[in-house]
């Protein structure tokens, strides 16, 4: 009997051990959905997620607790992801590593501006705003028919941030370029048309415009796709005899080239390409827009200004949307996104080059966090709840007319946060009206709030 008992005894011990190791087992992500049931890996990856995108207030523990169920929802209801209960079908984990990759450190990098000055060094610790000189004060708006630009975005199946932007904002821009289309290398198109989006943009009366890119998820800008369509005039003709076909079949009013990472070996490629574009969708009524790297002289080896011919574009392009943002970025140093002494030189660049009312100026709806190795994005919807989180008083850096603060996480990091607000902006949109651009091209719908249309309307109506 006393065997037996023992017997039993260490069966039970075995069954203990083994019970955390089967709750801690390694399970696929994204494989089941996953409710307070559940534990293992693919809670804590999860978790992890959650964490690095600022839902989720503790690390990983590999077991869904009440906590996880809350950040999932709260992830839900900011996504518009349905049902709105707080358990991670397999869509939303879908949507939740989407979104991680696309603002976590993984995401590509963008170069150095190619000319960096220097920034002011932040003391350690955030202090309260002093008082600098006041913002801009809007002037009359020289151009009636200016063009206000926002870039639609789907980063998954049902996301529907850019619509609720859309559906939310729609009154105050006229035009919207659609992330939709990715070329490879023989000019096919991948992808499709954000038909629900375009239909509310068309009731708005919004003017829309088909993007093309060669933007690969997960790993960033595919430099041979951008070789092989630009080096070959029968890749180039395809794209084009597809864009004949899309267009009208959405009610497109043009198309948006924005090919990235490109070897400065194709310029003349690249240049040839915009003037086939417009040669060919021009008499059929459609705008041709093209997004380039803000650069501050005229450089002709970096991949990623180094392809585009200023002169040429402003020549042959109707629009030429300045992507005046990015100053740092994801893996750099942290700074500012887009301080105003470098959005001034690249503008001043643009300007010796492009007609100006075809310039459209590039407008950051967003920041970055950077941590350890790590940089994450965020935008006028984070920022305002990782102030309340963590009681911060956020600074403000005079010269670069931007603000920034600082934080330590619970796994103990340190963060520094340099973001864009309404008064940042002002400075930028101030510089609109004074050299009487085009528009504005903003990066990106979805990431703003109402705020940061206020701004707008005051100096763009």
């Amino acid at each position: 009997m006393k065997k037996k008992i023992t017997l039993i005894t260490i069966l039970f011990f075995l069954v203990s051990l083994l019970i955390p190791m089967m709750a801690t087992a390694d399970i696929q992500y994204g494989s089941r959905t996953l409710n307070q049931t559940s534990s293992g890996s693919d809670v804590a990856q999860l978790q992890q997620y959650l964490f690095d995108l600022s839902y989720l207030s503790h690390t990983p523990t590999s077991f869904y607790s009440a906590s996880t169920r809350n950040a999932v929802r709260d992830f839900q209801r900011d996504h518009d992801l349905r049902p709105n209960n707080g358990f991670a079908n397999i869509q939303t984990q879908v949507a939740v590593q989407q979104q991680w990759l696309l603002h976590s450190g993984s995401a590509p990098s963008i170069p150095v501006p190619e000319e960096p000055q220097p920034v002011p060094q932040p003391e350690p610790e955030p202090q309260p705003e002093p008082t600098p000189e006041p913002a801009p004060t809007p002037q009359p708006t020289p151009s009636s028919e200016r063009k206000i630009l926002g870039y639609y975005t789907v980063d998954y199946p049902g996301d529907k941030v850019s619509y609720n932007s859309l559906a939310n904002y729609g009154d105050h821009f006229n035009a919207m370029s659609t992330f939709s289309y990715r070329v490879d290398g023989n000019g096919n198109l991948h992808g499709t048309a954000p038909t629900d989006g375009l239909t509310l943009a068309k009731s708005k009366g919004i003017e829309t415009y088909a993007l093309i890119h060669n933007y690969v998820y997960p790993t960033g800008f595919d430099i041979d796709i951008a070789s092989n369509l630009l080096s070959r005039p029968s890749a180039r003709q395809n794209l084009i005899n597809q864009l004949k076909q899309i267009l009208p079949a959405h009610g497109y009013a043009g198309v948006n080239v924005d090919l990235e990472y490109i070897r400065a070996t194709e310029r003349p490629n690249y240049t040839q390409f915009i003037k086939e574009l417009k040669e060919e969708l021009g008499p059929l009524g459609y705008t041709v827009i093209v997004s380039v790297t803000g650069k501050t002289f005229d450089d002709r080896t970096s991949p990623w200004g180094g392809v585009f011919d200023f002169p040429a574009l402003g020549e042959h392009a109707d629009y030429v949307q300045i992507m005046t943002y990015d100053e740092h970025w994801f893996g750099g140093t942290p700074g500012p996104v887009a301080s105003i002494g470098y959005v001034e030189r690249a503008l001043n660049y643009a300007l010796s080059t492009i007609p100006k009312e075809k310039i459209l100026l590039g407008i950051a709806a967003y920041g970055y966090d950077w941590y350890g190795s790590n940089t994450k994005v965020v935008n006028y919807h984070s920022v305002p709840k990782l102030l309340d989180q963590y009681n911060i008083t956020p600074s403000w850096d005079d010269k670069a007319k931007s603000p920034y603060f600082f934080y330590t996480d619970e796994r103990g990091l340190r963060h520094e946060v340099w973001y864009e607000n309404p008064r940042s902006m002002a400075y930028k949109l101030e510089l609109v009206n004074k050299h009487d651009l085009g528009g504005i091209g903003i990066w990106r719908l979805g990431f703003e709030d109402q705020s940061f249309w206020d701004e707008v309307d005051k100096f763009m109506k």
